[in-house]
């Protein structure tokens, strides 16, 4: 009787030992997917990061490279300015169009003739350059 009661015993534990063996196995296997998973995630946002990083740093590049441009606006202003330093502004100042890398600003007034025709006053035409704003006098 000793002999069969030793014999569940021993055997019941290696049975226990072998479930809590396996199932030791089972909680390493699911704590590795686990962190592997974990891994994956904290690598992608890591990656995604680099690229963002990489992206920001090629558009500064491609802005520094890139010379800057004042508007047709900026340069109605400009010539608008110059005039105000000789203390008359026409009333019409406008881009013509664009040559090379100035704009062809048009400098004129209206006048009224009579009551049915006018005509217009060339004040004068300038060169303004698109990146220094410098003006130059056409005439």
């Amino acid at each position: 009787m000793k002999v069969i009661i030793a014999i569940v015993i021993i055997s019941t534990l290696l049975t226990t030992g072998e479930i809590y063996s396996s199932f030791d196995e089972r909680i390493k296997e699911s704590n590795l997917a686990n962190f592997n998973k974990e891994y994956e995630n904290v690598y992608e946002i890591f990656n995604l990061e680099v690229r963002e990083d990489n992206r920001i740093k090629e558009d500064k590049i491609k802005q520094e490279q890139q010379p800057i441009t004042i508007s047709e606006s900026k340069a109605i202003l400009l010539v608008k300015d110059m005039f105000k330093t000789y203390g008359y502004v026409p009333k019409v100042i406008e881009v013509d169009h664009r040559e090379g890398d100035n704009y062809v600003v048009h400098v004129y007034e209206i006048i009224q003739d009579d009551e049915k025709t006018c005509h217009t006053a060339t004040i004068g035409w300038y060169y303004v350059d698109m990146y220094t704003g410098e003006i130059k006098s056409i005439f």
